[in-house]
């Protein structure tokens, strides 16, 4: 739904993703996702929020899936720039 562009669906799924996996991979792969569905919004306070929380969980754990996901997110970022936050997550 991420890939589709459809927020409207893909977000509800993912929260209750979140809600179920409190750690592991897959939470990494939701908190990157509901990053990518915050930009299609465009919600620039939960894009930061997720894409905040999904950086600290790849840190945390070393996962490179989750940390190319967020890589692959940065020509969505590109249109948040003027958002001191978004850079800063961008960084």
């Amino acid at each position: 739904m991420v890939q589709q562009r459809r927020p409207d669906l893909a977000e509800p799924i993912l929260l209750e993703l979140l809600k179920k996996h409190q750690s592991g991979r897959r939470r990494g792969i939701a908190l990157a996702d509901l990053t990518a569905v915050s930009a299609q919004r465009p919600d620039v306070l939960r894009l930061v929020t997720y894409g905040a929380a999904a950086l600290d969980h790849a840190r945390q754990t070393g996962s490179g899936v989750v940390l190319r996901k967020l890589q692959n997110l940065r020509p969505e970022l590109a249109r948040f720039k003027q958002d001191p936050h978004v850079r800063n997550l961008d960084t």
